[in-house]
């Protein structure tokens, strides 16, 4: 029997508070029984509803004074709704700090702690009520939330009380709490108990949040006090295991400590006397310390010592005084305030004088000029700061606008006097007036007011619908004044750029003026973007107030050390058993543990992972440091190993409690490539802050669009609600005000101001005049009154006062006491405006913040979810507020070492544990505007505003000062050998070259990789031109590296990224760019390569007698280049750099290329080449420069002459020294040779040496040889365009009746042959009869040719022909080779001797038919060193001695020269010609056509193998060994293209197999707009679209490559081919007899386009296939797809036949088996036989499909059964089998089986032995001693090859020798 008794209900009595039963009450009063039962079984969302509203009753309760066991469940209700919902955590907060909610804090302070006796009550107050009240108001949610931070301080000042009376009771409790319990918490005790080190950590929490919400705590005696007890506790438990408590707890009270210490130094305390001042100036006066520290007292009225009194902007009295300003040097110990803040006050006086101080004494000059005081040329020398001014600016009209505030509309003259259209242009191209720039409105009175250029200001009226941000004003009918569209003034508007009540003041008096009104200029500081520096100043100012730093023992320590000091671990890191797991950095994904106590070797990590030994080292280093330091030399990978980095602390993100990574970096670039990196890297939840991204990648990611989407609690929606609704009646309110203020200085509002206030004065001006009788004055044109008043009075020297002026008579008052009396009445209507207007902005600012907090609550519950935060230091110093609530613990800084130590001081939260700085102390170093403040400079020294944070810690200036230890990146990845040692030896001496640096390429064009291309033209002198600019340029560098440029870009290698252009100056910068932009070239164009590699696989067998697609386009070399200043292009990186040193002089003055910094970077951004142009005499005095030009004089690589080199003859030698020279010597990027290449239609290039871009452009205009089609006609266009889709010749005598029934004869051209005489050269030509004469068409325009009267032409008379004849040059007076230059020559040379003469006078020496030699040849006239050469081998005849008549000279090119008899020998003519009898045989006849590959070579000269293609009389030997050597290339060429497309295929397959499967949801892509392909790609663009994501890319990528490979192998384009194309040609315009003949099945290879196109039907094959697969989950989903796959099978059915009549049996059995898979697709996608819903039709199409499939499945079979060669195809054929029986469409053909079938495919082409063809034609290679040794098959066909003893059998012909073949030649490229 179950005795167990069923638990007591709770008692609602006592939940209420009070229950009178007491201990006899039946209920329960158990505080667990509240809730504990009831919620059993609800979900959490119940809960948190349920406890929220417990907790509201038991706050109502608050003021009845609750008892002890509700105030404990109220604390722990409280506690568990901290860490619930957002909503319900926001509104406990706010109620918490309500007057129910604080009386529970009172409890505890005025009745629980007092009442608590023993310890164990004590113990019992802790853990229940003050534990969890500390808690909550340290809780993250709670100390992060902007919304929430009024709330919050309010509680923190109830817990203070007045006089720290309840401060002092609670924390007194806890401090004896502290020092009675355990140092650290016991394991196994029965009740929980309080140890000291959480006691202590907790108190330390709540002190330093409390100390920031009173700024009087810092002099507080009892919160001192309060501290210094907890601090003598602390200090005993420095020895404790919990270590990260201890650090915690030292971290907060080194922050009180610093806070009380700021109190301490205020002088409140005592009044300083003038003896004080004097003893105290004996010792600083040498540096006259800042503000009232100064001996001679405050400079001006913005001179104080803390630097959080400094206004930003300079005020008048700063601007006024003549006195020079503080600024602290580097050293510390020099500071007038000790530690970090001294450094803070450092770092911000320096910034500020950096950047505010040239503005400051560029309004001095300015105001100065104006009172015609200095020397202006002086004063802008010594400010150095460019300014515009434009004259007689005055305030139009005011407004106010929602979110920016009040907004002035000013304008000024115009200062161009344009028209329109020039002057809008100016306004354009000079970029002044820019949204954002920083302006000044100057007085001539000295008054100062700071503004910046506002959004809406506009070049012309109709800008504002395009480009720019619409504000709630706009309105359509406001026409929108403008800085162009005025002829005499120019209008921008303009906001405040500090919201001060004295600038609004000045504004709003400036824009209603009284009295005389004084002139006024607008003064624009082009350059100066205030947001630059703005924010990181007023970080720095907040920081001096509360300096809550990390790591100021190391960077600001109060006690110098001196040497290396150790750096203690990350913060987060000390907890037991803490490690980094590395297993994300490991190759093969295998375990690796790093624990920062424990050493791990940096080898193990190399082997491991893609880390080189120092990146594995720097990487292990800055896991266990607080701060590391990285260098990494250029080229060492420091992006690379930050990436690293960075993915290892997101894998350990949730072990150490890191929160977000912060990612900090200096310019926008580098932050945009950063995280991009981080992308390709696999990371996710990245978010950017800020908005100057260029990256379209990262515009998803950045914070406002991801908070745009984010949810908002109802309590935020509300305040949003509220908030918008305050902004919209204060921007009401505020534009009243303003429209009072417009019209308060007329005559209606004088006149209701005097009435008001002055009515005597009023009755005087406005009332009637009733005289002793009674008579009524009448006043005509009374309105003038108040002028003819002001006009009246008479003159005096002296005037009253206002106050006896306002009881005085008007019209008794002098000239100028009216005036004064005027103007005061004028001010008294006016300021109480201002005033009014003031209040309202007040309220308009708070309600702005209020509505920005809640923005930034949002922003911060976006950025906690982010694994990775991105922001620059501007940006972060602008959000410091809300950065600082998300409690980052790491900080990561790329390129710190160009980071100013002002921004790396704002980037450290106080929340950061572990910062790792990355850079390079040797590269560049922060930019600065003012050089006195530079380390270079002999005065700036002291200061050294350049060296950044990062350069101080490892390499302090001073040697007293300590040091921090680093890492050091090693190994380069990026500089070739040559051009790294020029840093190795000078900076870098332990850089190792690694990677592939060695093997870089050659740079094209240039026969060095490095060079200095010196010149002594001096420079522009700029500064002379133009006083305003500090720019330098140089003309002749500028067209020398145009022309350098231009001929490295004509290489065709080098793409926009591949070369960059580098310069020191911006003026350089400009003069390059505009030449630049002037310059178009020909390179390879950057369209969608996708669609245009679709478009020709689409066109491909649709137009097969095109010739190749030109991708060559037309750009600008700005385009086509990277051009950057040398500041701007670290961390940047080019394969070939050129740099433009500029500077030129005789005074050695090479500017800022003086510094080794600067150096460094210039010359380390090449890969492959560096290039420099510049004055080598200038540099000399540089020590970096003159070991850098030692270097160079070392391998010759600097001089006068820079030499190049053509890619194509390499041994003609070229130097240029002027820009002309590259148009002389390198006029389009080769050399000066003709162009020896032929086109891609197969004729002959007619240019100058270039290539292959420039190439391809190249149009042939010779007449199209392609025949056409099913008829005989050529085609009558240009070679060059392409041939028209059907043939247009007219058919004659077919007597063919029109469709109309009529015939035309009139259009009928007569075709017959007729004999006409040229004009003008007298030649008789055959041609048709309607030709003109010389047989070519006439190219002139119509109106040129044809003289017409009345519209009839009366007359014709074409101009002379200018076309050139395209047959072969080979001719001699007795006879002339008549077949095209491309083709074996069909004459029979002469062999007399020539009978022309030399200019010498003498016979020629050479034959008939060949070109003449120069006259140095002549037998009678050459010297005796031409006279001795042999000429005859076999004889040893010299050259004088021969008879010319008898047995004349050959001449080559090269210059050797030899007896025809001798030639004619090496040439065996007796191959290729029958020869005439006797000992002297000369050719007679030519001999039957010569077989294929009959050739063992190319013949050359004998002496040099010099080329003899210009012999006339070996033209039919050379021609027909280039035939034979261009027809081997083209088959290892499409070898090598098939096998390199088969393997791409193998991996699309594979990669589908592992692919995921598309998701199963509603198609939203919607199908491309432009269909581009027909046929094939159609389909496989439906099924692409279909599916619906990016899964058949790569496959239909490949299929197009595909296509455009079968377009390049077809038999068109073969060599022998081709030529026979142009016989034809030949043949048909000029009836030429003599044919062209070979054994096309031997010579025309069709093996490649039959693998081709079986590849190409098998990618098909394998995207069907995986779509049969995928396809079933998204039938319901998707609509029906209808695919025609007829066109597949017909093409299979081709490469079937063709194959068969090739005797190639593999690609006949290919084709069966995707005959076979086609119809098994084709079967699956229609609908499978079920009854009657399957039509008879359609069930005897399937059938029929199924038949045909498996008669080709039989012939495949057989063909496998028959050719042994075959087998490999066996698995296929067994997998399209039963694809068609079972419709499986899964293939278990493993990669390797395939790669295995494609590698039979291609055979072996090595090109090491001699080629032969078997009895099928079939070409193939025997190795060794190449002779056959071993009988064996075809891999073809399976017929006999090989032999024994070297002897082939029978059938099998011998080919020739090959050489080792280039790679990709280009079909017909010798």
């Amino acid at each position: 029997m179950n005795n167990l008794q069923p638990p007591k209900k709770p008692c609602i009595h006592f939940r209420r508070g009070k229950c009178t039963f007491g201990a006899r009450c039946k209920f329960s009063h158990d505080p667990a029984s509240l809730t504990g039962s009831q919620h059993t079984g609800q979900n959490s969302s119940t809960r948190e509803e349920d406890d929220l509203r417990e907790w509201k009753r038991l706050l109502r309760q608050g003021q009845r004074s609750p008892n002890r066991l509700t105030c404990d469940r109220f604390f722990e209700l409280a506690l568990r709704l901290i860490d619930g919902d957002l909503g319900g955590f926001q509104e406990a907060v706010k109620l918490l700090a309500g007057e129910d909610g604080l009386v529970y804090i009172q409890s505890i302070a005025e009745r629980h702690i007092p009442n608590a006796v023993d310890n164990r009550a004590k113990q019992d107050v802790w853990i229940k009520q003050l534990r969890p009240l500390f808690t909550i108001l340290t809780h993250k949610r709670v100390a992060d939330s902007a919304v929430l931070e009024q709330q919050v301080a309010t509680i923190y000042n109830f817990m203070q009380g007045v006089g720290s009376r309840r401060m002092k009771v609670i924390f007194n409790f806890a401090v004896d709490l502290a020092r009675s319990g355990p140092i650290t918490t016991p394991t196994g005790t029965a009740e929980p108990t309080a140890s000291k080190i959480i006691i202590v950590e907790a108190c330390l929490a709540v002190l330093s949040k409390m100390i920031d919400c009173n700024t009087s705590n810092i002099i507080d005696e009892t919160f001192k006090t309060v501290v210094q007890q907890i601090g003598f506790i602390l200090k005993t438990l420095d020895d404790t295991s919990d270590g990260y408590f201890v650090l915690q707890s030292h971290k907060w009270m080194s922050y009180l400590n610093r806070r009380l210490e700021v109190g301490d130094g205020l002088p409140f305390s005592q009044v300083p006397t003038t003896q004080g001042i004097g003893s105290r100036a004996e010792f600083t006066l040498p540096r006259n310390l800042p503000g009232r520290l100064s001996a001679s007292g405050p400079r001006h009225d913005n001179d104080h010592d803390d630097i959080a009194k400094i206004s930003i902007l300079p005020t008048p009295g700063e601007i006024a005084s003549a006195r020079g300003e503080y600024l602290p040097t580097n050293d510390p110990s020099s500071f007038h305030r000790p530690g970090i803040i001294g450094r803070l006050d450092r770092e911000f006086r320096l910034l500020r004088e950096d950047t505010i101080g040239q503005l400051r004494d560029a309004v001095r000059d300015r105001l100065e000029m104006a009172r015609g005081q200095g020397q202006q040329t002086q004063r802008r020398e010594r400010s150095g700061l460019r300014t515009y001014t434009y004259e007689d600016a005055e305030p139009v009209s005011a407004s106010f606008e929602r979110f920016n505030g009040l907004d002035l509309l000013v304008r000024f003259r115009q200062p161009m006097n344009f028209q329109f259209q020039k002057r809008r242009d100016w306004w354009v191209q000079s970029k002044r007036l820019q949204p954002g720039a920083l302006v000044c409105i100057l007085g001539d009175d000295g008054s100062v007011i700071f503004c910046v250029v506002g959004e809406k200001t506009l070049v012309i009226a109709d800008q504002q619908s395009r480009g720019r941000q619409r504000t709630d004003d706009d309105t359509e009918e406001t026409e929108q004044p403008s800085l162009a569209e005025d002829d005499t003034f120019a209008h921008v508007h303009l906001n405040l750029a500090e919201f001060k009540d004295n600038d609004f003041r000045q504004a709003l008096y400036w824009y209603r003026e009284v009295g005389h009104s004084r002139r006024r200029c607008l003064v624009e500081f082009p350059g100066v973007l205030l947001a630059s520096f703005q924010h990181t100043l007023k970080a720095l100012q907040r920081m001096s107030r509360a300096p809550n730093v990390p790591f100021v023992d190391l960077i600001a320590p109060a006690e110098q050390k001196t040497g290396t000091v150790d750096i203690p671990l990350p913060q987060y890191a000390t907890r037991a058993g803490f490690f980094f797991d590395l297993k994300c950095l490991t190759k093969d994904g295998t375990d690796l543990r790093f624990s920062p106590t424990q050493h791990l070797d940096p080898r193990t990590l190399m082997a491991k992972s893609t880390l080189d030994e120092t990146q594995s080292l720097a990487l292990l280093d800055s896991l266990s440091r607080g701060l590391a330091l990285i260098q990494g030399p250029p080229g060492t990978g420091k992006s690379y190993t930050c990436e690293k980095i960075i993915k290892i602390l997101l894998a350990n993100k949730d072990r150490g409690g890191l929160g977000p990574i912060l990612c900090v970096c200096y310019t926008n670039h580098a932050l945009d490539q950063l995280l991009e990196h981080l992308l390709d890297d696999g990371v996710k939840q990245i978010i950017r802050i800020g908005s100057r991204s260029k990256s379209e990648r990262l515009e998803k990611v950045n914070i406002r669009a991801v908070a745009k989407v984010a949810d908002r609690t109802k309590s935020e929606r509300g305040s949003l609600h509220e908030t918008g609704k305050a902004l919209e009646e204060h921007k009401n309110s505020a534009l009243i005000s303003l429209q009072e203020l417009e019209h308060c200085l007329g005559r209606p509002a004088l006149k209701a101001y005097l009435a008001a206030k002055h009515p005597r004065h009023h009755q005087a001006l406005f009332g009637t005049f009733v005289d002793e009788e009674g008579f009524e004055e009448v006043r005509h044109r009374s309105h003038q009154l108040i002028e003819q008043w002001l006009r009246g009075g008479k003159t005096s020297q002296t005037t009253r006062r206002v106050e006896l002026l306002l009881t005085a008579d008007l019209w008794t008052m002098t000239s100028g006491e009216r005036r004064r009396l005027h103007n005061h009445w004028e001010r008294e209507i006016r300021d109480p405006i201002i005033e009014d207007f003031l209040t309202e902005y007040h309220s308009y600012v708070g309600t702005k913040l209020q509505r920005d907090r809640v923005n930034q609550e949002v922003d911060q519950r976006c950025l906690s979810a982010a694994d990775v935060v991105g922001v620059t230091t501007t940006g972060l110093a602008r959000n410091l507020d809300l950065l600082r609530r998300l409690r980052c613990k790491v900080l990561i800084c790329e390129e710190a070492g160009e980071v100013l130590e002002a921004h790396n001081l704002t980037a450290l939260l106080p929340s950061i544990e572990h910062c790792i700085l990355i850079g390079d102390q040797e590269q560049l170093r922060p930019q600065i505007q003012n050089y006195e403040l530079n380390s270079t400079n002999p005065r700036g020294a002291q200061y050294s505003l350049d060296v950044s944070l990062f350069e101080r810690l490892v390499s302090p200036s001073r040697d007293e000062d300590q040091k921090l230890p680093y890492s050091t990146l090693e190994t380069q990845r990026r500089m070739h050998p040559s051009i790294s040692q020029l840093i190795r030896r000078t900076l870098y001496p332990s850089l190792l070259d690694g990677g592939v640096v060695d093997g870089y390429p050659e740079v094209l064009g240039m026969k060095k990789r490095l060079f200095w291309l010196h010149h002594t033209v001096p420079e522009d002198g700029a500064q002379k031109q133009d006083p305003t600019s500090s720019s330098h340029t140089n003309s002749f560098e500028v067209d020398l590296t145009v022309a350098l440029v231009q001929h490295l870009v004509r290489q065709g290698t080098y793409g926009p990224d591949d070369i960059a252009v580098i310069t020191p100056y911006l003026g350089q910068l400009h003069r390059l760019r505009r030449e630049m932009q002037n310059s178009l070239q020909i390179s390879v164009g950057e369209r969608d390569l996708d669609d245009l590699a679709a478009l020709d696989a689409s066109r491909a067998g649709q137009q097969e007698d095109t010739p190749a697609s030109n991708t060559a386009t037309q750009t600008t070399l700005l385009k086509s280049i990277r051009l950057a200043t040398v500041d701007n292009f670290q961390g940047e990186e080019a394969k070939v750099v050129v740099i433009s040193l500029v500077r030129s002089n005789t005074e050695q003055r090479c500017g800022f290329l003086s510094t080794t910094n600067r150096i460094n970077v210039l010359l380390s951004r090449a890969k492959h080449g560096m290039y420099l142009i510049g004055n080598a005499d200038t540099y000399g005095k540089v020590p970096m420069w003159t070991e850098v030009m030692d270097m160079l004089r070392e391998e010759n690589n600097i001089g006068p002459a820079l030499p190049l080199q053509c890619p194509r003859h390499t041994d003609i030698p070229i130097e240029v020294s002027t820009p002309d020279h590259f148009l002389q010597f390198s006029p389009e990027g080769g050399c000066c040779q003709p162009c020896d290449r032929r086109l891609s239609c197969g004729h002959a290039c007619i240019n100058r040496c270039h290539s292959q871009v420039l190439h391809n452009a190249v149009k042939c205009l010779e007449p199209c040889p392609r025949p056409k089609r099913g008829c005989d006609h050529p085609c009558r266009l240009d070679c060059g365009s392409d041939c028209e889709p059907r043939c247009n010749e007219r058919l004659e005598n077919l007597n063919i009746v029109l469709s109309c029934g009529h015939k035309d004869p009139s259009s009928i051209l007569c075709r017959e042959q007729t004999t006409k005489t040229v004009p003008g050269c007298n030649h008789s030509v055959k041609v048709s009869c309607h030709i003109d004469p010389c047989g070519h068409s006439c190219h002139s325009p119509c109106h040129r040719c044809k003289e017409r009267k009345d519209g009839v032409v009366v007359e014709e008379h074409h101009e002379a022909c200018r076309q050139l004849c395209g047959h072969c040059s080979s001719a001699c007076p007795h006879q002339q080779c008549t077949m095209p230059c491309a083709a074996p020559c069909n004459w029979v040379p002469c062999s007399r001797r020539c009978e022309k003469l030399l200019s010498c006078g003498h016979q020629c020496p050479s034959l008939c038919g060949e070109a003449c030699p120069d006259t140095k040849y002549c037998q009678v006239c050459c010297v005796d060193e031409i006279k001795s050469t042999m000429v005859d081998f076999f004889l040893g005849t010299q050259y004088a001695e021969v008879d010319l008549d008898q047995d004349p000279c050959i001449f080559p090119d090269c210059g050797h020269f030899i007896t025809r008899t001798n030639m004619d020998g090496l040439m065996d003519m007796k191959e290729h010609y029958e020869m005439s009898a006797g000992e002297d045989p000369s050719p007679i006849a030519l001999s039957s056509s010569s077989k294929p590959f009959s050739m063992n070579e190319v013949k050359t000269c004998p002496s040099c193998r010099g080329s003899l293609r210009n012999i006339a009389r070996y033209g039919r030997i050379v021609r027909r060994a280039i035939l034979d050597e261009a027809t081997k290339k083209f088959i290892n060429w499409s070898n090598g293209g098939f096998s390199e497309l088969a393997d791409q295929l193998v991996q699309v397959q594979m990669s589908l197999a592992e692919a995921e499967p598309p998701a199963a949801q509603p198609q939203r892509t919607r199908p491309s707009k432009l269909v581009i392909a027909r046929g094939r790609l159609q389909q496989l663009k439906l099924v692409y679209e279909w599916v619906g994501d990016s899964r058949y890319n790569k496959a239909i990528r490949l299929w197009t490559k595909i296509s455009k490979f079968i377009s390049q192998v077809r038999t068109e384009e073969q060599p022998f081919q081709r030529v026979k194309n142009f016989v034809q040609y030949a043949m048909t315009h000029r009836k030429t007899t003599d044919a062209f003949a070979f054994d096309e099945k031997s010579v025309l290879q069709v093996k490649g386009v039959l693998q081709a196109s079986a590849l190409s039907l098998k990618c098909e094959t394998v995207v069907f296939a995986d779509f049969m697969t995928t396809r079933l989950p998204l039938v319901a989903l998707r609509p029906e797809l209808k695919l025609d796959l007829t066109k597949s099978m017909r093409d299979c059915e081709v490469v079937i036949e063709m194959a068969e009549a090739a005797d190639l049996p593999r690609e006949q059995v290919q084709g069966h088996i995707y005959f076979a898979q086609f119809c098994a697709f084709v079967r699956a996608l229609t609908r499978e036989p079920s009854g009657d819903s399957t039509t008879p039709a359609e069930t005897s199409s399937s059938e029929k499909l199924k038949d045909d499939a498996m008669a080709h499945i039989a012939a495949a079979r057989r063909l496998l059964a028959r050719y042994e060669s075959t087998q490999v195809l066996a698995p296929e054929v067994e997998a399209a089998e039963k694809m068609l029986r079972d419709a499986v469409f899964y293939t278990e053909v493993s990669a390797e089986e395939m790669r295995a079938v494609y590698r039979a495919m291609a055979g072996e082409f090595s090109g090491t032995g001699h080629w032969y063809t078997c009895a099928n034609g079939h070409p193939f290679t025997v190795g060794e001693c190449g002779m056959p040794m071993e009988e064996a098959r075809c891999p073809e066909c399976g017929a006999r090859v090989g032999g024994t003893n070297h002897r082939a059998v029978e059938g099998v012909r011998h080919a020739d020798e090959i050489e080792a073949l280039a790679r990709n030649v280009d079909r017909l490229g010798i």
